[in-house]
């Protein structure tokens, strides 16, 4: 919720200048079958735009390549915001690529399981811990579509460096873009 009000409230500051845009989108969250809500709000002035949106990226699951008699398993659930700033090539009137350099702050829970095993025995052990806010860099690549003046499609692949901190994510997302 504070982070939509930010939006909100960073959206009436902006100059009158740049033409404003509402985005949505979903990604598939690494290594998971959940789908990854993202809104936001975009400014564009020329060939160049600034986005700043909110994001759910899921349970993110990992698995050791520990030897068989140890398994370590992991799960990550993490949610954020994501400023962006995007340069397009346009190749058609309609048609454009997309790059993103992004900085994300993001907040996750982590979980995790170890098993060993003995002989017949099986030992598990289990631990949970909240990480504290971090900012990670991104960048990505895309395409977007423009159907008319006010409504795009956009496609992006975007890497996020995790750093120590976090899994590094490979984020591919689709969404639409309404101008105003």
């Amino acid at each position: 919720m504070r982070q939509l009000l930010a939006v909100l409230l960073l959206t009436l500051s902006l100059p009158v200048a740049a033409q404003p845009y509402l985005i949505g989108g979903i990604s598939p969250a690494h290594k998971s079958s959940l789908s990854a809500p993202m809104v936001g709000v975009g400014w564009s002035a020329g060939r160049f735009a600034v986005e700043l949106s909110a994001f759910d990226l899921g349970e993110i699951k990992s698995e050791s390549s520990a030897p068989a008699a140890a398994m370590s398993f992991r799960t990550q659930d993490a949610r954020g915001a994501r400023l962006s700033l995007l340069g397009s090539v346009p190749l058609s009137p309609s048609f454009s690529l997309v790059g993103s350099v992004s900085a994300y702050r993001i907040k996750s829970t982590v979980e995790r399981w170890e098993t060993f095993t003995a002989g017949n025995v099986t030992t598990i052990t289990s631990s949970s811990t909240s990480s504290p806010v971090v900012t990670v860099p991104g960048v990505g690549l895309g395409a977007s579509y423009s159907l008319n003046e006010r409504v795009s499609l956009r496609g992006m692949l975007e890497y996020v460096d995790g750093k120590d901190e976090l899994d590094s994510l490979r984020l591919f997302s689709v969404g639409a873009i309404l101008s105003f």
